[in-house]
């Protein structure tokens, strides 16, 4: 930095002095010092305008700093007069104070205090004092910061939110709050940057799809003609309850692809919020929104249905209001389909993430065959369906999901869609399925759920009576010895028995078991039922009777 710049610079600092944003002139006056580290000249003007502002605590510390610094020269002698008529302000000493329990908070109102006595140079030195304190404390260090954006101390802020963003990568707020201060300053490309790593930091938060999308547009107006003319087509069905404040995350995810041949179908199903609002606004912005409105609350599969019916691309997708798909996902996926021409659809890795934006589980999936597939869909769900990208044509041979599933109509649809062919799952994370607070989300672990849960397991699972012999024993790794002599209804319900104790496997048993012939016609068979039912105990009565725990139910104490 030349003479004149470090006068432009000085001018600059003496200009935020005067317009009382005292923290950001002391800032350039500190990146002056630290380009210009002996000249002696720079600390006793800064120590003035201090005084002059009312800082003194400010312009004791760089007074005491240039008394160490430069001992020898003229300008630092030990003379109270330079910081205020009644000598050197105090600089806290907090080292040996016992730090109690409301240390944090008194020390914030400290701070607070000089903010609201427009004493902000001293709050700054304060701040550093109580970071230095608790230098892990990550929510204290972002209430000083939200003090300085309140005062107009805007560059400080910038500075401090930068090193929240080093610091703290994986805490949100502080990369949110610089994305949208860089954007409000109208740093457009830089606020972009930064607003990508708010999405990444926390996926679920609306707030964060939504600024990342303005600043998207702003950036990159959407072109219409063009997206048009793009192949494959891509529909997305997004159905809608009582989400207003999580729909519009979902809808930006989507429109966020680098992508733009895309319809969006939200079906809003009978909200009694305003989620119909917020989806009619996204309507009027985008014309590759479209909002269906239901005129009373059906449940979440015949709101995928009623999209199912409209929707008119070529791939379909699925996508819940509280989820929300990764940015780069076309970009993962689209080419997938290229490469493997003859898989039905492609899904990808799903996350389970807090609406605080805490991975709660990131359990990868591997490519497998559908072989391999169905046999691990007959031991335990995998949540994939959110991930898929389905081929019309395959959509057009499954049909609808079933209405008569509320919890498990993924894990039929799953089913159905393996029984047809391949699929190919993308090694990287596609979608986030949000995990919110106060069992918000359909699918939340309360005992109605769980209840659901068994018996729809049971049900979809019926799936599996449209195999063939040689389809199951290549599933189940099985040799049946006489065909003749059995069905799959019964081989299903003995995989059934041998797979597990829990309730959903012995009533799927019984279940097929009761409807199939070779229960009336075969002693053997006739008696495999009656086991079943009685000392298998399909509905735990007996375990309840006798006040054991029954089987897969688990007790938490406490």
């Amino acid at each position: 930095m030349n003479l004149e710049a470090l006068t432009e610079k000085l001018q600059s600092a003496d200009g935020y002095f005067r317009a009382g944003l005292h923290a950001d002139a002391l800032l350039l006056y500190g990146q002056v010092m630290n380009l210009f580290p002996n000249d002696p000249d720079i600390l006793p003007n800064l120590a003035r305008w201090l005084t002059q502002t009312g800082n003194t605590i400010a312009a004791e510390y760089y007074l005491q700093r240039g008394r160490t610094q430069y001992s020898d020269h003229a300008q630092f002698p030990i003379d109270g007069n330079r910081v205020g008529q009644s000598g050197p302000a105090m600089i806290p000493n907090w080292d040996d104070e016992p730090q109690f329990e409301d240390w944090p908070t008194s020390k914030l109102q400290a701070v607070n205090a000089l903010f609201q006595e427009g004493r902000s140079a001293d709050a700054a030195v304060l701040c550093d004092r109580i970071t230095a304190c608790f230098p892990d404390n990550a929510e204290l260090f972002f209430c000083l910061i939200q003090m300085f954006i309140t005062s107009g101390n805007l560059i400080t802020a910038e500075n401090r939110l930068r090193q929240g963003v080093e610091k703290y990568p994986t805490v949100f707020n502080f990369v949110y709050d610089l994305a949208s201060l860089l954007y409000w300053q109208r740093r457009r490309h830089e606020a972009f940057t930064y607003a990508r790593k708010a999405v990444e930091v926390n996926p679920i938060k609306t707030a964060t799809w939504e600024l990342f999308a303005r600043i998207k547009r702003d950036i990159n107006p959407i072109v219409a003609v063009n997206a048009a003319q793009l192949t494959p087509k891509i529909s997305v069905l997004i159905p809608c309850y009582n989400h207003a404040d999580y729909v519009g995350g979902a809808i930006e995810s989507v429109l966020a692809q680098d992508y733009g041949s895309i319809e969006i179908i939200v079906v809003d199903d009978g909200s009694t919020d305003h989620s119909w609002s917020v989806i009619n606004g996204y309507c009027a912005r985008d014309t590759r929104v479209k909002g269906i409105p239901m005129s009373c609350n059906s449940g979440v599969v015949h709101a995928l249905n009623r999209g199912l019916r409209d929707a008119d691309g070529d791939l379909i997708g699925m996508l819940a209001s509280d989820d929300r798909w990764a940015l780069d996902r076309l970009a993962k996926q689209l080419p997938c389909l290229d490469k493997h021409p003859g898989v039905v659809a492609v899904g990808g890795n799903a996350c389970f993430v807090s609406s605080l934006g805490h991975v709660l589980n990131d359990d990868p999936m591997i490519n497998q065959s559908r072989v391999a597939w169905l046999k691990q869909l007959f031991l335990r769900n995998a949540a994939f369906l959110p991930s898929l990208l389905i081929r019309r044509a395959a959509v057009d041979k499954i049909g609808y999901l079933d209405p008569r599933l509320t919890v498990l109509s993924d894990l039929d649809y799953n089913i159905r869609i393996l029984l047809l062919g391949d699929i190919y799952i993308v090694p990287e994370t596609v979608v986030y399925f949000g995990i919110l607070p106060n069992q918000q989300n359909l699918s939340s672990g309360t005992v109605q759920t769980i209840a659901k849960f068994r018996w729809e397991q049971a049900k979809a699972m019926r799936n599996y009576l449209k195999l063939s012999f040689d389809e199951f024993e290549e599933i189940f790794d099985k040799k049946i010895a006489d065909r003749s002599a059995t069905s799959i209804a019964v081989e299903l319900a003995k995989i059934a028995c041998e797979t597990s104790d829990d309730p959903a496997y012995r009533l799927f048993a019984v279940d097929i078991l009761y409807d199939d012939p070779l229960t009336q016609g075969s002693p053997e068979v006739t008696k495999l039922y009656h086991e079943l039912v009685t000392k298998m105990d399909p509905l735990n009565l007996i375990a309840l009777l006798e006040g054991r725990t029954p089987a897969g139910v688990r007790v938490v104490n406490g």
